[in-house]
């Protein structure tokens, strides 16, 4: 089949089955908590948001009032309740702290000078870093002449992952978490004489059902595991899941933790523009922790833009 012959048939296409299609998405989206597929339906709630609203206004300038409209306007109303649903605010304090910064590389990617630009730049006192392989661990060897605490565990399958800390670290150990057991890191900081313990974590994302099934076992436990010690914890990284689905849900209900970053700092994917990302990269807080900035940082090449934030402990 053609170029021209695709054109056409996409033409005869009636546009009702995009609304009911979006409706059915959205409606999928509910049932994160069963099966990977639902789980990546929950995750574009803002896109369903904003598509509904596109119809919306169309329907309204036409002056059309049929069934397709009130489909319309459910699509609409389930998912402004979700967005607003997902709206945090952040406990903000103009006390100066110490910065982190979490970086998802993209094994393959290949823009080494664009990372280590943004990190001299930034120069946080904590680097996590994602998606570290031998080749990136050689390529950052100029970064990490800066930063006394290093710990790193190097693989060639998306999953490597890495600590760097200005911050003096009295305890650092590895994590297997989940039922595929992805490595993660916890260290035990000591900042200014409080001690912190700052977790980073790759989550797999939800491709299959057992990638689904290892992240939800990983936060629930993580989420558990916070709610019985009750100490300050910091957990950083890509969790490969936004505020919508069950899993997130599930841990900040269990944890009580706040995340830092929020539905309008969307992460990924990088290359797309800004109404079509979603927020995967997270940095969650205990409740001894308020925020002074949070940005978002350059295209590095990645797939994720690098999350970068100043947090002290509460006054």
């Amino acid at each position: 089949m053609n170029f021209k012959a695709i054109v056409e048939r996409l033409k005869k296409i009636d546009g009702s089955f995009l609304i009911y299609f979006t409706l059915l998405l959205t409606i999928l989206g509910y049932f994160s908590k069963f099966n990977f597929l639902f789980d990546i339906c929950s995750q574009f709630r803002m896109q369903y948001l904003i598509f509904g609203l596109i119809l919306l206004a169309y329907c309204i300038i036409k002056k059309r009032k049929t069934i397709t409209s009130l489909l319309i306007i459910f699509i609409v109303v389930l998912n402004l309740c979700s967005v607003l649903g997902s709206v945090k605010f952040n406990d903000r304090t103009k006390k100066q702290g110490f910065t982190i910064e979490s970086v998802n590389l993209l094994t393959s990617n290949k823009k080494y000078d664009a990372v280590r630009k943004e990190l001299t730049e930034n120069t946080p006192d904590i680097i996590i870093i994602e998606e570290l392989d031998d080749k990136w661990s050689e390529e950052l060897q100029t970064i990490k002449e800066n930063y006394p605490f290093i710990y790193e565990i190097s693989r060639d399958d998306n999953f490597g992952i890495a600590l760097y800390s200005k911050i003096h670290i009295t305890q650092i150990r590895k994590l297997n978490l989940g039922t595929l057991a992805v490595p993660a890191i916890s260290a035990f900081c000591d900042y200014e004489g409080k001690v912190f313990e700052i977790i980073c974590i790759h989550t797999t994302p939800p491709t299959s059902q057992k990638r689904f099934k290892s992240t939800k076992k990983t936060m629930n436990d993580l989420a558990n595991y916070v709610a019985e010690n009750g100490h300050n914890v910091i957990i950083v990284g890509d969790f490969n899941t936004t505020a919508y689905s069950y899993n997130y849900k599930n841990f900040i209900k269990i944890s009580k933790m706040k995340d830092i970053n929020n539905i309008f700092h969307p992460t990924w994917s990088a290359s797309m523009i800004l109404p079509l990302r979603i927020t995967l990269d997270h940095i969650f807080v205990t409740k001894a922790f308020a925020v002074r900035d949070f940005s978002l940082g350059k295209n590095i090449g990645s797939d994720h833009l690098p999350i970068w934030a100043e947090i002290s402990f509460k006054e």
